[in-house]
């Protein structure tokens, strides 16, 4: 009959050493889930900013020439218009008369 309590005493520390097992599993997945989250960050949300930042990059450069490329067409533009303005005029009329037809309809 002595055996009984001894019985009851190992299942109950059995049971204290599952539970203190189940919490340390607990405690470690919710950090590995932590550490997972951090690394997702790192690793994947800011090189999709980095590639936002070299897209924009891209596209401020290709503006630019764009730009430039205008600037140069707005400049022979004018350079024709300074040399022509009879041709400019006659030109701009017809384009407005053409246009006009266009839209009216």
């Amino acid at each position: 009959m002595t055996t009984t309590p001894n019985i009851n005493q190992a299942l109950n520390t059995t049971a204290q050493d599952f539970r203190a097992l189940g919490e340390a599993a607990k405690a470690d997945f919710n950090r590995l889930t932590n550490d997972a989250h951090k690394l997702a960050q790192t690793k994947v949300i800011d090189p999709g900013v980095q590639m936002i930042k070299d897209t924009s990059h891209k596209l401020e450069v290709q503006a630019r020439r764009s730009a430039d490329a205008a600037k140069v067409q707005m400049d022979h533009l004018h350079d024709y218009i300074v040399e022509n303005p009879g041709r400019a005029l006659l030109g701009a009329l017809a384009g407005g008369f053409i246009l006009g037809l266009l839209l009216r309809r």
